[in-house]
């Protein structure tokens, strides 16, 4: 006689469960999904923080450095904005080596650059703020040096400019600027206009 446990037709019935109602099935939950979908959310977030930073930190440590410095770069400081961006590089995508992470740190960069541009124009405060104003280095033929002192600007870069404008003597400009860019501007004193003689009275 059959034991009870190999009548296989006492067992009862069971039913397969459709895919849809199974713990696990081809698919990955939905939590896991949306847990995934917001840790890139907040990973993309944490790039665009830390380029805006880092960009208004550089913005910030680079504006002493002074509109003449800037505008004319020595072979040495040229070598220290590129191990700086070498440096500063890793700091913008947290080690993120990916494709996703230097598109997002780009386009965070170049719409900085655009607001910064806008807000320039747009806000004269923000304008006095972001880019020096001029400097005046010249004034009635004398130079101001308390100015030169400031800009760290020698006379002889004075002269050489003076001559590269087509200006001899010092004595012939009336005004001297250091512009916001770096570059230097002139303006000459108006040569008086020759008194025409006067027309004798005849009686």
């Amino acid at each position: 006689m059959a034991s009870p446990a190999g009548r296989w037709w006492l067992k009862p019935a069971t039913r397969a469960l459709p895919c849809h109602s199974r713990p696990s099935c081809f698919h990955e939950p939905d939590q896991v999904t949306a847990s995934r979908m917001l840790h890139a959310a907040v990973g993309e977030m944490d790039i665009v923080i830390r380029v805006a930073f880092v960009y208004a930190a550089m913005t910030l440590a680079f504006r002493p450095l002074g509109k003449r410095e800037l505008s004319q770069l020595s072979p040495f400081e040229l070598v220290t904005l590129l191990l700086i961006a070498q440096i500063v590089a890793p700091a913008l995508t947290a080690g993120d080596d990916s494709l996703t992470a230097a598109l997002f740190g780009a386009a965070t960069l170049l719409c900085l650059a655009v607001l910064n541009s806008v807000l320039t124009y747009v806000w004269p405060r923000y304008r006095r703020l972001a880019e020096a104003p001029p400097s005046l280095l010249v004034r009635h033929g004398r130079l101001i040096e308390e100015n030169l002192h400031k800009d760290r600007v020698r006379p002889d870069e004075i002269f050489s400019e003076m001559h590269k404008a087509g200006i001899e003597h010092l004595c012939e400009v009336k005004w001297g600027f250091l512009e916001p860019d770096g570059q230097m501007s002139f303006i000459k004193f108006e040569p008086e206009p020759p008194h025409a003689p006067r027309a004798k009275r005849t009686l």
